[in-house]
This record gives C-alpha cells, structure tokens and sequence, in this order.
C-alpha cells in the first residue's frame, strides 16, 4: 500500500498547476482542447488534430438508432398495440413493441458509456501528457434551460464530466468547473465581447473578432477561453462597461 501511494505521489507532483487544459463541449466536437501557461502567459500550440475530439460518430449513430426506432413503431407487427399499451395491460403484441425499444435504448446507454470512458480517457491523458495540473470545463448548471436540453438531447455531457473527474482525480489533477456565459462570444486574443464575432448562425464553425479581426475556429476560441484562470472575473469586469457602452449609443441615437 505504502508503495502504491508513494508512486502516485510522485506522478502528481510532476503536474504543473500553472498549466490550465481547457474543455469545449460540443456537438459536431465532442470536445476541443486548448492548454494556457500561467507563466508563459501563453497558450501551447496544439495541432487541430490532436486537440479535437470528433462528434461524428455519435452523430451517425444517434442518426441510425432514431431512424431504426422509427422503423419499429411503424412496423406492422405492432399494429394495434396502442389501446392495450394505454389502458396499463401488457399483452402480447404490447410486449412485441416495447421489446425492440428497449433493446435499442440499451445499445444507445452502452455505446454512450464506451464512448465516454474514450473521451474521458483520452482527456486525462492529455492533460498528464502535456503536465496540466487544471482541467477547467463548462459548470452546465449554468446554461439556460434551453441550452441545456439541447446538449442532454444530443450526448450525456454530464456523465461526461463526472467521468472526465473521477479519472483526473486518480492522477491529483484539480478539475475547475466556470460558468460559460460569454465565453464563445469573447476574442482570446483581445478580450473583445461582441455577439456579431459569432457571424450569425450561418457559420457557427467560424470566430472572427469585430475589433482586432482575429479569425480562428469557435470551439478553439472558446476553450481558450475556459483554459484561461479567473476567466469569470475577466468576463464579469468587461461586461459592466459594455451595458454602459450600449446605453449610451442609445442614447446618442435618440439625440440624433
């Protein structure tokens, strides 16, 4: 046991705290990566390949899971089940029906399960890799309701999460949850927040600053963002000025 506690030990104290991995959730990317030097006071650069964790096969599976559970609920041989499914009776044809769901809805939790642990994994070792000490990630609690039905819809970010956690906690590697308000919004270069840097929902890929003009993926931009430490307070200290900023073009237009 002493053995065991003592090699732990030494592996974390390797870990630089000063090195902050950010954590993107998303649903084209699963999640992106960014890794911010306090002492540097720079981010790492990192290959797009090496720091995206790709969605698409979750996308195509969910895709091809929805459109067989379509399939099973039109199908003929649970026809007329609907009656005897509403008034509480499970007959035969009723057991037909949900069976095939059930089997379905088994392989989606599976395969949700496998996939996290990979992302997961992958995550934590990233950041072992790379000497992060500070794995920072979105706190979902704070997204509105309809964001948040939006991710739960798409991927269990939750179970994510608490899976990203307990691995980082076996490596002593600190997990720090921000709220995410503004963060895809704000330049990582400039610090500019300004929704019109987000281009509209057509391009939803894309970040492109109104002030300075720094052009970069949006998930990048936003995990540097959530790489950076004290990031709410950032946040919060711009946010005043740009309500007053606001107000008074309001009020120079109505002079006008």
């Amino acid at each position: 046991m002493f053995g065991i506690s003592f090699t732990f030990e030494a592996k974390d104290g390797l870990l630089d705290r000063n090195r902050i991995l950010g954590v993107d959730l998303g649903v084209v990317n699963t999640a992106v990566l960014q890794i911010w030097d306090c002492e540097e006071k720079k981010y790492d650069w990192l290959s797009w390949k090496e720091c995206k964790l790709d969605g698409s096969r979750i996308i195509e599976f969910r895709q091809r899971v929805e459109s067989r559970k379509r399939s099973f609920l039109r199908s003929r041989k649970v026809s007329g089940t609907t009656n005897q499914y509403s008034k509480g009776k499970k007959g035969r044809g009723t057991q037909v029906k949900i069976k095939p769901i059930d089997h379905l809805n088994n392989k989606i939790s599976n395969f949700r399960d496998t996939m996290n642990h990979q992302y997961s994994k992958y995550i934590v070792d990233f950041a072992l890799k790379h000497n992060c000490g500070i794995i920072q990630m979105e706190d979902l609690s704070e997204y509105t309701e309809k964001v948040k039905e939006k991710f739960l819809r798409n991927w269990s970010y939750y179970d994510l999460q608490s899976k990203i956690e307990y691995k980082a906690k076996e490596h002593g590697i600190e997990v720090v949850k921000i709220d995410p308000r503004y963060t895809s919004l704000r330049c990582s270069k400039c610090g500019c927040i300004d929704k019109r840097n987000r281009n509209g929902e057509k391009e939803q890929a894309k970040f492109k600053c109104v002030k300075c003009e720094y052009a970069e993926n949006a998930d990048v931009n936003a995990a540097r963002n959530i790489a950076l430490p004290d990031i709410e307070k950032i946040i919060e200290e711009v946010m005043p000025r740009k309500k007053k900023e606001k107000k008074k073009r309001k009020r120079a237009k109505k002079i006008a």
